[in-house]
């Protein structure tokens, strides 16, 4: 959980990954769906979060999403990357959300 400079980079495999912080394995990457046994591509598309934890250390999630949202958001550089708890909310966790009153209008 924290805030991260995340940037890309390549595992030992070659492939393409999302750093987030190199130094403890964590990173963002195109899901493997290599053992069928662990229906990683059913459990990633379910209704629920409950069954979505498929690894400790990496952030799996679909390769269209990857491929075309993360890699031309990581193009021009390293990004900010925010890893949220699973058992607190948003504004539970960053003061300034609860804080601040919204003041968007429903037309934004």
């Amino acid at each position: 959980m924290g805030r991260f400079v995340a940037e890309m980079g390549r595992n030992k495999q070659g492939e393409e990954i999302v750093w987030i912080d190199y130094d403890a394995a964590v990173s963002l990457h195109r899901v493997r769906a290599t053992n069928p046994a662990e229906r990683r591509l059913e459990r990633l598309a379910s209704a629920t979060p409950l069954d979505n934890r498929i690894s400790y250390g990496c952030i799996n999630i679909p390769v269209r999403y990857f491929d075309h949202v993360v890699k031309p958001l990581m193009r021009d550089g390293p990004a900010i990357a925010y890893v949220l708890p699973e058992v607190r909310s948003t504004r539970e966790v960053f003061a300034f959300a609860r804080d601040k009153p919204s003041t968007r209008t429903a037309s934004q």
